[in-house]
């Protein structure tokens, strides 16, 4: 009997991370003021400490093994700000936990929808970013990004969350840059 115990152990648990991905392009000019990532919003059915993949159209799958480090919208935010802070020169991100100063800008952002599958991996998030002065103006953005294909396994839905972040990242960081560096 011991043998037997001994010998159906289960296969281990794994804790995932999400991870910022290096830009494809510079270090952008932006000049504009600081700016924090408040916050990442992400759909309640992903919105769980076991990670969530796509295994087919309106179908997911719920990992027993599989877990996030931290509450997903958490983990991503911390991804995101890092992404942020390779795509933006020294000094223009604040980090998620410190306060805002005044006069810098906050970045909510909403995922409304991300999956991964053998046909590609994709991602649709809307985001505003608010000013601390009241007299500025507010600016939306939205944006469907698309990646590799990837798997249904944990591993893969990591990997493509982590790289559409850096697409997200890509995208914001044009905007700052086009809106002429103002507030």
């Amino acid at each position: 009997l011991a043998l037997l115990l001994i010998s159906c152990h289960s296969a281990p648990t794994r804790i995932f991370t999400l991870y910022a991905v290096a830009p494809a392009a510079p270090i952008s000019r932006y000049t504009g003021p600081a700016i924090r990532v408040d916050a990442v919003h992400v759909p309640p059915a992903l919105d769980r400490i076991e990670v969530v993949s796509d295994i087919a159209p309106g179908e997911l799958k719920v990992s027993d093994l599989d877990y996030w480090s931290a509450p997903l919208g958490q983990v991503a935010k911390q991804a995101l700000s890092a992404d942020m802070v390779a795509r933006l020169p020294s000094g223009r991100v604040i980090f998620p936990h410190l306060a805002k100063p005044d006069g810098a800008l906050g970045i909510s952002v909403d995922i409304l929808d991300f999956g991964g599958s053998t046909n590609g991996a994709h991602l649709e998030a809307s985001w505003i970013i608010t000013p601390t002065n009241p007299d500025a103006v507010t600016r939306r953005g939205t944006g469907r990004f698309r990646g590799e294909p990837s798997g249904a396994d944990a591993t893969a839905t990591v990997r493509a969350l982590s790289t559409l972040l850096a697409q997200l990242a890509d995208q914001i960081v044009a905007e700052l840059s086009l809106e002429g560096n103002e507030p």
